[in-house]
């Protein structure tokens, strides 16, 4: 026995009631970047414009992020750059907390000096994520 042709139009109408169309009130404006005290996500696979690598626990990045940043803004006048913090997965909590602070500190760090070079501090955002092919922290600067 098959159903009449209304049933089934019925039956297709009862699981779209749940559903939203998706339109302009669906997202919500993103604020111009958190400030230098808040770590956001940042997207995945692109290519960083400079990498600074905490093997050491104070590297001399000046030189590299100067010539960077310069000529991102050369390219591109008013750029906007992401300064994340790459973490090591850890699997113990205590350790990832002590990881995490430092590389909060360590982002706000390079934000500074980005700031010192001329960047205005509303067009960097910062963020962190964690990476399980490093074993050291780094600081990836990317431009948006």
């Amino acid at each position: 026995m098959g159903r009449s042709p209304g049933t089934r139009a019925l039956a297709l109408l009862i699981p779209l009631a749940a559903c939203k169309l998706i339109d302009q009130t669906t997202f919500t404006r993103v604020p111009p970047g958190p400030g230098p005290a808040e770590l956001a996500a940042m997207p995945v696979g692109r290519s960083a414009l400079l990498i600074i690598r905490y093997a050491t626990p104070a590297p001399d990045y000046t030189a590299p992020l100067t010539a960077a940043v310069d000529a991102a803004g050369r390219q591109r006048p008013g750029v906007g750059f992401d300064v994340v913090a790459a973490i090591p997965v850890e699997h113990d909590p205590v350790l990832e907390a002590q990881r995490l602070a430092r590389a909060q500190r360590n982002v706000a760090e390079v934000m500074q000096r980005m700031v010192l070079l001329g960047v205005p501090e509303q067009r960097i955002r910062l963020g962190a994520e964690t990476d399980p092919q490093i074993t050291v922290q780094e600081v990836r600067v990317y431009i948006r």
